[in-house]
């Protein structure tokens, strides 16, 4: 799913002149972390695993959530940097 969803992301950075996402696991922890203008990701804050209950923010269970595609993108393009 990353894979794809990378691929359209890349597809919707290039006609803007920015890079390719490329590694993106410092870009997605980067947008966790910051105040966005869209919310990159849908906070899943129920459920649980057997040792872990899921809840606001990052946790063990979901991790940062369910990507929001198009908001992702969006937050993306200014960290991609121009080609």
């Amino acid at each position: 799913m990353w894979a794809a969803l990378t691929a359209l992301i890349d597809q919707y950075l290039q006609p803007q002149g920015h890079q390719p996402v490329g590694f993106a696991n410092p870009l997605l922890y980067r947008l966790a972390r910051s105040s966005t203008p869209y919310p990159p990701y849908h906070d899943v804050t129920v459920g649980t695993s057997d040792l872990y209950p899921a809840g606001p923010g990052y946790d063990m269970v979901t991790g940062l959530g369910t990507p929001a595609a198009w908001n992702l993108a969006r937050d993306l393009a200014p960290l991609t940097g121009r080609s």
